[in-house]
């Protein structure tokens, strides 16, 4: 494609105005191909997308989207899948990356673990746990003044008794 901005003089990222070379950047943000009067190009074309010689996040066209090819949404944010070019939400609560058709998780947010049979979302409820192990569901820590044992949260006095101050987890 032959642009206006193309000389002998300048530089691709650059144009001229009375033979002096400015940086397509500087007159439009992200820019990689202009002339002095609009931008035809952005510089990271799979993230910005060129509207009215503007380079602008994709996810401002198209909702919750990280990358496209041609205004087509490649990859979606965190708990959203591509259907038809955009971004759909994820069938499954608490789901950050799904199948490819929303209904199938592949890993929870935080808090969650995935149950490898129904491919859902499911809450770590193991008392005093501060974080679930995302695949089995396993508490892999405590919260404060609770300790980690048997892969369950105990106190001082559940974990040695007669005991009184403890610190670390016990190894199993």
């Amino acid at each position: 494609m032959e642009h206006d901005c193309v000389s002998d003089l300048c530089k691709n990222d650059e144009y001229e105005i009375n033979d002096v070379c400015y940086q397509c950047n500087d007159k439009f943000e992200y820019c990689s191909l202009c002339s002095s009067k609009e931008c035809y190009c952005c510089n990271n074309t799979e993230k910005l997308i060129l509207s009215n010689s503007k380079c602008i996040s994709v996810g401002e066209i198209i909702p919750n989207c990280l990358t496209h090819k041609n205004n087509s949404c490649e990859e979606c944010s965190n708990g959203y899948y591509v259907l038809n070019g955009e971004c759909t939400e994820c069938k499954i609560d608490h789901c950050l990356k799904c199948s490819k058709d929303g209904d199938k998780c592949e890993e929870c947010s935080e808090g969650f673990f995935l149950n490898s049979t129904s491919k859902e979302c499911v809450s770590c409820t193991i008392y005093g746990c501060e974080e679930c192990n995302k695949e089995n569901g396993k508490c892999i820590s405590c919260l404060s003044g609770l300790y980690l044992m048997n892969d369950k949260c105990v106190t001082c006095q559940e974990r040695i008794e007669n005991c009184f101050v403890c610190s670390g987890d016990i190894k199993q």
